[in-house]
């Protein structure tokens, strides 16, 4: 952004260790320069000079961070430098070499704050990502327990063919264990002598978890993935709309009023 002055916003927030913990925003709708001193200021560690020089045909803008606190590993702090060609509007000319600096710390923030610093629109954008994998997190955590919980009513024993970490077993606890935390796992499932095989990927789209499997147990898996699909969701969302409005009561039309 260098040839107007900065009209993004953004957010100062603390990055969650897992995704099922939410982020935490320190601020929000902040200018660069706000959203800078907020992100530097948390936990006192850290402040901020800056200086302008001017000359004949241009203004060169440096903004330097010092040490409240000197870092542990004395690392020297990196000055960034912004040089703007030189106009009659010294407001408009700072505004864009704060804009090309506000650029290049996002570029190293973490350098200097335990914070994280986004626009407004790359922050929600992170937000609905975090929204979507937590949806696939619930539907393959969904469609995981219903299947070892039908495989188990129906007789079935089972058997990690990729990790060996249970074998011919029908303890539910610990093969769910053991599928909720991989990426992706082969099973082998027996009943009456008579093997059958699938494969589950964790962490795609949460329908598809069952990836593959051997056509004897799609009377199992179908009638638990199928209401999942999200052609079949968005089907039953509208069905259920339609027939809310079916079953209102009508509202009888305004009659209207005959003068005296």
């Amino acid at each position: 952004m260098t040839d107007q002055a900065d009209k993004r916003t953004f957010t100062v927030y603390l990055a969650p260790a897992d995704i099922g913990d939410d982020h935490i925003v320190v601020a929000h709708n902040l200018s660069g320069l706000e959203a800078i001193k907020t992100a530097l200021e948390l936990g006192g560690a850290w402040g901020v000079h800056d200086w302008e020089d001017e000359y004949e045909t241009f203004r060169l803008y440096r903004w330097r961070p010092h040490a409240k606190q000197w870092p542990k590993d004395g690392r020297e702090p990196d000055s960034l430098y912004a040089t703007v060609v030189k106009t009659t509007d010294r407001v408009r000319d700072r505004a864009v070499g704060m804009s090309m600096i506000v650029d290049q710390f996002l570029r190293q923030s973490r350098k200097y704050s335990k914070a994280h610093v986004e626009t407004d629109h790359e922050f929600d954008k992170r937000l609905l990502h975090v929204a979507k994998r937590r949806e696939v997190h619930r539907l393959d955590r969904v469609i995981a327990t219903k299947l070892i919980d039908a495989l188990l009513a129906e007789g079935y024993v089972v058997t990690d063919a990729s990790y060996e970490e249970f074998e011919r077993s029908a303890d539910r606890e610990a093969i769910l264990e053991i599928l909720l935390d991989v990426d992706r796992i082969e099973l082998f499932v027996e009943r009456n002598d008579e093997e059958s095989w699938m494969r589950l990927i964790f962490g795609e789209n949460g329908w598809d978890l069952v990836q593959d499997y051997t056509v004897d147990l799609g009377y199992l898996i179908d009638p638990i993935v199928e209401p999942l699909l999200p052609w079949k969701r968005d089907r039953a969302g509208r069905r259920e709309g339609s027939d809310a409005l079916a079953s209102s009561p009508e509202i009888p039309p305004e009659t209207e009023r005959v003068p005296k």
